[in-house]
């Protein structure tokens, strides 16, 4: 029984590793923001958290994934 429960905590985290590791690997920068919060990852500036102050007094998404650098176009999912 542990077993099992072991085995699908181990297949959610992974898949939610894959969206951020696969992009990462291949060069380009991630952001993973929640609430106002932002985390990058990327090869040439390696890691910056930033705290979107604007987000405080409107709304903003629950959570979002962006690849690509700040500068370029990205693609951005918002829930």
């Amino acid at each position: 029984m542990l077993t099992k429960t072991a085995l699908i905590g181990c297949l959610v985290s992974g898949s939610l590793g894959l969206p951020v590791a696969i992009p990462y690997a291949a060069g380009a920068a991630v952001a993973i923001s929640v609430g106002p919060v932002e985390l990058e990852v990327s090869r040439q500036r390696g890691l910056d958290v930033d705290l979107n102050v604007e987000c405080l007094n409107s709304g903003c998404p629950l959570a979002a994934l962006r690849i690509g650098a700040v500068e370029t176009p990205s693609y951005r999912v918002a829930i």
